[in-house]
């Protein structure tokens, strides 16, 4: 894992709400522009992902930085429920419309891009302790882990540090 730069928590939020707000929710992204557009952005990442920010909140954030990851950090990945991304593509099928958008990123030609938003519990001052749990990216994550086989390149993720263990989901599929 690369890091690229230092961040924000705000950064990794509106990250978050833009892609929610313009995949999910098909809002123009007009939305999402200017000093207006990033609090709308934080705004539909609080509101429309709760479940999941508030256990980022709660594990007390303390640094965020935005990395790169590559094939080698895999292994140090687990979505927020605790699978791993291979467990979690065998049991995506059970959810046919978000097995369908991720089979359409991993056979697409483009690359899959990032940001993802992953949170780590801090290990001292200079790492964390794995996993590395992806909250937003699931979808892309694996698409990417198939694209792996054919083109090695690197995902953008905002990586956030916290002082506690981050609560994790019971699995959903």
């Amino acid at each position: 894992m690369r890091v690229i730069e230092e961040s924000r928590l705000a950064d990794a939020l509106a990250a978050w709400g833009k892609h929610e707000g313009v995949g999910r929710l098909e809002l123009p992204e007009s939305e999402f522009e200017g000093r207006e557009g990033v609090l709308n952005s934080v705004d539909i990442a609080v509101f429309h992902r709760s479940p999941l920010v508030w256990r980022i909140l709660v594990a007390r954030p303390v640094h965020i930085l935005l990395v790169e990851i590559d094939a080698n950090d895999v292994p140090l990945l687990r979505l927020a429920d605790s699978r791993t991304i291979e467990k979690w593509k065998l049991a995506a099928p059970g959810d046919q419309e978000g097995f369908q958008h991720y089979r359409e990123l991993a056979e697409n030609d483009e690359r899959v891009e990032g940001p993802l938003v992953c949170a780590a519990r801090l290990d001292g001052a200079d790492g964390f302790v794995p996993p590395v749990v992806v909250f937003d990216g699931w979808h892309r994550v694996a698409a990417w882990t198939d694209q792996l086989e054919n083109d090695d390149y690197p995902i953008r993720a905002y990586l956030i540090l916290t002082q506690e263990r981050v609560p994790l989901l019971e699995p959903s599929i």
